[in-house]
C-alpha cells in the first residue's frame, strides 16, 4: 500500500478538484466508464500450436515495470497470447496485478 500511496501523491496536483463515486475519489474532469469501453478486453491474437513463440511467465514480470527482461522461446501448446504493447492482467489468485508489457 506505501508504494499506491506514493503514487496517488505523485500524480496529485495541489489544485485538483475531486468528486465521490462508488469506488472512491476522482479527479472532477474524469468520468465513470466501463472499463470494455476504453479498453479492448481479450482481443484475438493468432498464434498456432507447434509455432515457437516468445514465452513469459508470471515469475518474470515485475510490477510496476513496462519492460520485460526475460523470456524463453519455446514451442506453442496453448494458453494467453499477446502482442508488445498490450497490457497483462495477472488472472492468480489472490494476485491481481496490472503491469503494461512494452519490448
Amino acid at each position: 500500500m506505501k508504494i499506491m500511496r506514493k503514487i496517488k501523491e505523485n500524480i496529485k496536483p495541489q489544485n485538483t478538484k475531486f468528486k465521490q463515486i462508488e469506488i472512491g475519489m476522482i479527479p472532477e474532469e474524469w468520468e465513470e466508464v466501463v472499463f470494455s469501453e476504453v479498453a479492448e478486453v481479450n482481443p484475438k491474437r493468432y498464434l498456432k500450436k507447434g509455432q515457437i513463440a516468445k514465452f513469459i511467465s508470471m515469475a518474470d514480470i515485475v510490477p510496476f515495470q513496462r519492460k520485460i527482461t526475460n523470456f524463453v522461446n519455446k514451442e506453442f501448446k496453448g494458453g494467453s497470447k499477446f502482442k508488445n504493447g498490450d497490457t497483462l492482467f495477472a488472472r492468480i489468485t489472490p494476485c491481481r496485478g496490472i503491469i503494461s508489457c512494452r519490448q
